[in-house]
């Protein structure tokens, strides 16, 4: 809401067309608000990408935590759901603490390291499962390779035998070699985003 949005530049000729059609349809209202609420997203979002795109480490910090914690968001929307949040934390804050400072300030921290601290709680529980299920993974995976399979082959098994967190994993890794990457290249990534050692190995 605090970001301004463009106005999108209509020739009259478009602009009656428009409302024609919203008086026709009997949502003249609604469709306009609708739209007006489209175009304020995308703006925020497009302000968003603009600030990670000057910061490149802020950028690659919040992409590997949210790819670390399973996360299908971009970085660029996460920075507008965390802002959000610390928004109306902040306004709660004010609004329960009745203009105690304590309790602004505690609802203020809790608004900005809260949904870090979220996303490191899911990589943590995510890690854990992954850890657990590395072991009759790599049965498999052997398993797979000692039937005559290929090492892409068996990493397919894998996607379509396995357990989460394992399948997504192993599934982005079957995608990054479709598009040109080496398998031993996408299987580090995993353990690079797991930070694993066992993996690694």
């Amino acid at each position: 809401l605090l970001v301004p949005r463009k106005q999108a530049q209509l020739s009259a000729a478009d602009r009656v067309t428009r409302y024609t059609e919203a008086q026709n349809s009997g949502q003249g209202d609604g469709s306009a608000s609708l739209l007006d609420t489209d175009v304020t997203f995308a703006s925020a979002k497009e302000t968003a990408a603009n600030v990670l795109r000057r910061n490149k480490d802020l950028d690659a910090r919040i992409s590997s935590r949210l790819q670390a914690a399973g996360s299908e968001l971009k970085s660029s929307e996460w920075l507008l759901v965390h802002g959000a949040l610390f928004f109306i934390s902040g306004l709660c804050g004010l609004l329960l603490g009745g203009g105690n400072l304590l309790i602004g300030f505690f609802f203020v921290a809790v608004g900005l390291f809260g949904p870090w601290m979220y996303l490191g709680f899911r990589r943590r529980r995510r890690k854990k499962k992954f850890e657990a299920a590395l072991p009759d993974t790599l049965q498999l995976m052997s398993g797979s390779l000692a039937a005559g399979l290929s090492l892409a082959q068996s990493v397919d098994t894998i996607v379509r035998e396995g357990t989460e967190p394992i399948t997504s994993e192993f599934k982005k890794v079957l995608v990054e070699t479709r598009l040109g990457l080496s398998l031993e290249t996408a299987l580090q990534g995993v353990a690079d985003r797991f930070e694993s050692k066992d993996f690694d190995w």
